[in-house]
């Protein structure tokens, strides 16, 4: 096993700043010297499930993680393995696109209220957007980037313009219900801060409508239980 550095931390506090740190750095090999007196596998279930509901970014990249641990004689050695979706390099790369995206979209959003923004961005990213399972980064910002991809890449491209344009916005996945399952069981979509409220969004279900038929823009909880589940939790 090799490790780009071994990790020394001495409580549960210092255990969970390592653990956010070195998932905004996108780190697949972590190794831990833990010199608590305690088991610290709860902590780390935990710690993982807060912070990638806390984090939409750290969200829509992180696939998934495993460890170990073995007591030793100072406390617990921890093997972390975490797998991402994208590379941080790849990300900063595509990052500076959706820069170049939003200085071109920035002047129509000029002298709009919060709700007409909230209505070009959502026009925008449909707009942009082409749904597609086989492009490269399908299921990353770099989907959004290139214009091809599937609900994860429309939802963080949502999520990153909407940011930008001074709108408060998170991003949202969660299992489909049996009815309204196509061809995949977990989907993504947007939450969004309107006038104190929050709504929901959904741009890939209602990419290739017109306005006058959009079904999922800035609804409520009632009508996105009908059709999808979420960890309220993490969610106001």
């Amino acid at each position: 096993k090799v490790y780009g550095e071994i990790y020394e931390v001495s409580n549960e506090q210092q255990l969970e700043e390592l653990i956010l740190q070195r998932m905004i750095e996108k780190d697949s090999s972590v190794g831990v010297i833990y010199l608590g007196k305690e088991m610290p596998a709860k902590l780390i279930e935990e710690t993982y499930e807060r912070i990638k509901y806390e984090n939409d970014l750290i969200h829509s990249t992180f696939e998934r993680f495993w460890y170990g641990i073995e007591q030793i004689s100072a406390g617990y050695f921890i093997d972390f393995r975490n797998v991402f979706l994208i590379s941080n390099h790849s990300e900063a790369m595509v990052n500076k696109k959706i820069d170049e995206m939003y200085v071109s979209l920035a002047p129509q959003l000029e002298g709009l209220s919060d709700y007409e923004k909230i209505k070009e961005i959502y026009k925008f990213v449909m707009d942009h957007m082409k749904y597609s399972t086989t492009t490269v980064g399908v299921h990353t910002v770099t989907g959004f980037a290139e214009g091809k991809g599937v609900c994860q890449a429309y939802a963080i491209g949502l999520y990153i313009l909407l940011e930008k344009a001074g709108i408060e916005a998170r991003y949202v996945s969660g299992p489909m219900h049996a009815d309204y399952i196509y061809d995949y069981t977990h989907h993504a979509w947007n939450m969004v801060k309107l006038e104190g409220k929050w709504y929901h969004l959904d741009a890939t279900w209602d990419d290739g409508q017109v306005e006058e038929d959009w079904r999922y823009f800035l609804v409520s909880d009632t009508r996105m239980e009908a059709s999808r589940s979420w960890n309220k939790e993490y969610y106001e």
